[in-house]
């Protein structure tokens, strides 16, 4: 567990995470409070510890389009990321020019993966949380249960600024990451900018930052599959449920089917 430095809550962001989801943020988020020893704002943290933050960026992304002059609520953000030293992960990677304005002496690290890799890893992970968390009151009830109200409209709106409406097919998807990872380097001064793949470990990171390497591994959070296992938890609860109501149907209509019955044979 990492012990944490008292953080003065006005101090600036020094590394703004742009890599979108599946590309390693939740352990560049990791490996920065290992480095600052000060916490990393990531969605995943803030879940648990500020459901509230959920509804407050879904207002703030419904709010941008992908092409307009977006501009940020500067209260909005220093009041959710007071107490970190870093920011990583969805939604916030989506204000990375923002927060780079917001934050001049402040680095980014794009983080990227192989994109074969990449896609496999949505289509098990983020792909299967958005069917599940669908449109319907059912859906919002699971929703409610596991992640919290809205995540599943979060979610949604995130993969569309992210990629576009029109990601319907993998060729498409694949180009719509490439054209992010593009636009991030095309966005940000060469110095101020890490292009970094988790699997490079503490050396890249550590001389970008200008930080002496710890002598504690590099950690490599299994995202993937602590997400498959949410799924399959949510999946299987949604089928179990599913089931009882087709259940608790079948019992009612026995119910009703031998009380009409009784009622006929009794007027003979």
């Amino acid at each position: 567990m990492i012990k944490y430095q008292t953080a003065d809550k006005c101090d600036p962001i020094l590394v703004i995470g742009a890599g979108v989801c599946r590309t390693g943020t939740k352990s560049l988020a990791v490996a920065l409070e290992i480095l600052y020893g000060q916490p990393c704002y990531h969605l995943n943290d803030a879940m648990h510890n500020h459901p509230d933050h959920i509804e407050q960026w879904l207002k703030l992304c419904n709010q941008w389009t992908s092409t307009s002059d977006n501009r940020i609520n500067v209260s909005f953000v220093q009041s959710i990321l007071q107490g970190h030293v870093a920011v990583a992960g969805p939604p916030a990677y989506l204000l990375y020019q923002q927060l780079m304005e917001l934050y001049p002496e402040a680095k980014v690290i794009l983080t990227v993966r192989q994109p074969a890799s990449w896609l496999q890893s949505m289509q098990h992970t983020i792909f299967r949380l958005q069917t599940l968390f669908g449109s319907g009151i059912f859906n919002r009830f699971l929703e409610h249960i596991y992640v919290g109200p809205k995540f599943g409209a979060l979610l949604e709106r995130t993969i569309q600024l992210t990629y576009g409406g029109e990601v319907n097919t993998e060729i498409a998807l694949l180009a719509a990451y490439e054209s992010w990872i593009e636009q991030v380097t095309r966005s940000v001064p060469r110095e101020r900018l890490l292009t970094f793949q988790v699997i490079d470990g503490w050396l890249p990171l550590c001389q970008f930052l200008d930080q002496p390497i710890p002598n504690t591994p590099f950690p490599h959070v299994n995202e993937r599959e602590e997400t498959q296992q949410l799924v399959d938890k949510i999946a299987t609860t949604k089928t179990y449920i599913q089931i009882s109501c087709v259940f608790l149907i079948v019992i009612i209509s026995l119910v009703l089917l031998f009380l009409i019955l009784y009622f006929a044979i009794s007027r003979k």
